[in-house]
């Protein structure tokens, strides 16, 4: 992709010509050709040339600062419905002047990577969106970019959620793991949840894996929905992640070590057959 000038500070996004706010990285969009090796014939050496050239993922981290069509085309791709726009990301230094920008055509959501959860973060929550793209060019820019667009923030700590499964306690939930969901392929392998939770407050889980696990009540029927809710500082609901087809398959006592005090903690794994995201 060639080095980013120093003063390359903000990076701002476009699909179809329209204006969607500033991310907070980018890397990737690099035209690359693979390195073909050959059988040696009467060389004591092996002959190498390059296969056909494609672009490299375009990979971007971001809030829920953008505008609402940049969230709907990651729904859209979950939902099995892959659009694939044109656009650009625009590289400008501190006084919005643009200095240089990738293009690319016909870009496909490959990945999103949803974030750790943690009650104790006070960091804001980011998604890391993988695009495969069919074509990139890097090229010079100029102009000044406008320093906000007209969507309206929202403010994203990753301490504030709550995760609500059907007939759960949901009360003392304290993590919930990062996950990606892989959007390349269909149908849609939708990955499962690793959720920590106090132990003096997993009861109705204890209960769950007892019948779902133990004694094998595990059809479709037994199966549960729920939802990771997000919300901003004041508590109000930002964004959810909707969530079907759970079905706890391991509930286990968090490594604990000696010598030191902790919350006794417990670790519920899930596998989820649907999601569904609403930002």
């Amino acid at each position: 992709m060639g080095l980013v000038p120093r003063s390359a500070t903000r990076f701002h996004l476009e699909l179809e010509g329209k204006a969607c706010g500033f991310v907070d990285s980018v890397e990737g969009g690099s035209v690359t050709a693979e390195v073909v090796t050959e059988a040696p014939g009467a060389e004591h050496y092996l002959k190498k040339h390059l296969g056909p050239a494609a672009p490299e993922p375009i990979v971007l981290t971001f809030g829920l600062t953008l505008a609402p069509t940049v969230y709907a085309w990651l729904a859209d791709a979950w939902n099995g419905n892959q659009s694939l726009p044109d656009g650009r990301i625009v590289f400008a230094d501190a006084n919005f002047s643009a200095t240089q920008e990738i293009e690319f055509r016909r870009a496909a959501v490959a990945g999103v990577t949803f974030p750790k959860l943690d009650g104790s973060s006070r960091e804001a929550g980011r998604l890391t969106v993988v695009l495969e793209p069919e074509e990139t060019r890097l090229q010079k820019a100029s102009g000044k970019l406008k320093a906000s667009t007209a969507t309206k923030a929202k403010q994203w700590i990753g301490s504030n959620f709550r995760v609500d499964v059907q007939g759960l306690e949901s009360g003392h939930v304290a993590q919930v793991d990062a996950f990606t969901v892989v959007t390349g392929g269909s149908p849609i392998d939708f990955p499962g949840l690793r959720i920590t939770l106090a132990e003096t407050g997993a009861d109705t889980w204890r209960d769950w894996h007892r019948d779902f696990v133990v004694q094998g009540m595990n059809d479709d029927g037994q199966e549960r929905s729920g939802a990771l809710v997000l919300f901003d500082p004041t508590l109000q609901e930002i964004g959810r992640i909707g969530l079907t087809g759970l079905g706890i398959h391991r509930l286990a006592l968090q490594k604990a070590e000696a010598g030191q005090e902790t919350v006794a903690r417990v670790v519920a794994e899930l596998y989820c057959e649907r999601m569904e995201l609403a930002l």
